[in-house]
């Protein structure tokens, strides 16, 4: 196996035992996004000459044999909305394209804790409300597995670079399923935690909050590893305070046992859903039974209230940018525009009532867990869309993202914790996920039961082939 598809137990082992160094593992990083990112679009800005000044120095600290972080030497990749201390943070708007992050995001506070190297941003659309990765200020990103494809959104650039290779592990975000969309897309597994167990600090409200930081990686060993380094609380969080750190790591070791363990696939009434997604997720969740596991399928709609999630983002964005649209609206992506515009229409009866379907969809998906220990549904409507679905003017795209996010967003007003898994690939060979959900606070035992199905399923040798750049 190439170096650049170890995950990151091997890498850090190759280290120890001086079989790799890191310096050359970003040696190549550096000339695969040099050769893959002029067609794949998924950088915004490369950190090269500190990235290779740490990975000198954590190379010196693995000959001689100094004590290092778990992730010394690992690449990892960051999405523009996170603050990387000096480094452009756009947003994937041209409102933002000459500002610099002051510091670091406490996220990437705690990888570099942990020795891990920062080798660049990735893109993301317009302030992150596309299931695609594409703005007028950074180009369209594309799928490594097709490159006619989309990577997912919002965190399509880093989905895409970890699925080219470009290190085992990127950080992604997710509001509507920003994290769990490109995990989909890309082959990887995409975690949103529980509410506050990785500390967003930037919300204008954190008290209304949705969005959710997670890790993008190939193996749920190395998302459970990511998560168990990025948790834990922070004051600027309110929803992180008094949280328990947790072993996650070890927690997620797939054992051959699930015995009964109840899940619940949730047979939701949404439209325009591709018949591969569903029977290749429900093939994938009967492999569960083997190890114990109880499989059920129930009829669950949540769709009159989870649809009123669009008023509160909306509301969110029109308080930020609306104020800038008589001055700056040539800067906007058009998309992004129309919504803002649109969000102008928004009254305080219907933000109301969006408030009060957030209790609601909550209430109703925490009574499932009397019954059902997890959750199951595909994570989208069908495989990645188009590249360009998300552009203006695109009405067969906008056509084919209408639903496509539709089994996701319930679960950020929620705060449950979701995962997206791959569970295999549709005829014409496109990634497919599976998303499995647990109650508050369960991302141990979810990422033991993503682990146990992943071992069954077997999948994590599949990369894409990226020989045609070669040419």
């Amino acid at each position: 196996m190439s170096a650049l598809y170890l995950d990151i137990a091997g890498l850090t082992r190759a280290y120890r035992q001086l079989e790799l160094s890191p310096l050359a593992v970003i040696e190549q990083v550096f000339a695969r996004i040099d050769r893959l990112d002029p067609t794949l679009r998924l950088f915004t800005w490369l950190d090269r000459e500190h990235a290779l000044a740490q990975a000198r120095q954590a190379t010196v600290d693995y000959r001689e044999g100094r004590a290092v972080g778990p992730l010394h030497g690992v690449p990892v990749s960051i999405k523009d909305n996170l603050g990387v201390a000096g480094a452009p943070q756009t947003f994937g708007s041209r409102l933002y394209q000459d500002h610099h992050a002051g510091e670091d995001n406490v996220a990437v506070q705690r990888l570099r804790a942990a020795g891990a190297i920062v080798v660049g941003i990735t893109t993301m659309p317009e302030f992150g409300t596309k299931a695609t990765t594409d703005s007028p200020l950074h180009g369209v990103s594309r799928n490594p597995w097709d490159p006619t494809r989309t990577p997912g959104g919002s965190s399509g650039g880093s989905a895409g670079a970890v699925a080219a290779g470009i290190g085992p592990l990127a950080l992604g975000t997710d509001v509507a399923g920003s994290v769990r969309i490109p995990a989909s897309c890309c082959h990887l597994v995409g975690l949103k935690p529980t509410l506050g167990v990785i500390p967003v600090v930037e919300a204008v409200d954190g008290f209304a909050q949705l969005a959710h930081i997670g890790p993008l990686t190939r193996t749920v060993s190395d998302n459970a590893l990511a998560l168990e380094l990025l948790a834990g609380a922070d004051p600027r969080d309110p929803w992180s305070l008094g949280l328990v750190s947790q072993d996650y790591a070890r927690q997620a070791q797939p054992d051959g046992r699930l015995d009964g363990v109840r899940i619940a696939w949730l047979d939701l009434p949404i439209p325009d859903v591709d018949p591969q997604v569903i029977a290749i997720g429900l093939q994938a969740l009967e492999r569960l039974r083997a190890l114990g596991a109880q499989v059920s399928r129930i009829d669950f709609d949540l769709h009159g209230d989870a649809e009123r999630f669009g008023i509160l983002v909306s509301s969110q964005h029109h308080a930020r940018y609306a104020p800038r649209l008589a001055a700056d609206a040539a800067l906007f992506d058009p998309v992004y525009r129309q919504r803002l515009e649109r969000s102008a229409d928004i009254d305080w009866q219907a933000l109301g009532d969006a408030g009060e379907a957030r209790n609601r969809v909550f209430a109703r998906v925490q009574a499932l867990f009397a019954d059902f220990d997890f959750l199951a549904s595909p994570t989208l409507t069908r495989p990645p869309i188009a590249a360009e679905a998300g552009l203006a003017g695109n009405t067969e795209g906008a056509q084919q993202a209408r639903h496509y996010i539709d089994y996701l967003y319930p679960f950020n007003l929620s705060g449950h914790p979701a995962l997206s898994l791959p569970a295999g690939f549709s005829a014409d060979g496109l990634p497919v996920g599976l998303q499995l959900v647990a109650p508050w606070y369960a991302d141990g035992p979810l990422l033991k039961v993503a682990a146990e199905l992943e071992a069954l399923l077997a999948l994590t040798d599949r990369h894409p082939d990226l020989e045609p750049f070669d040419a």
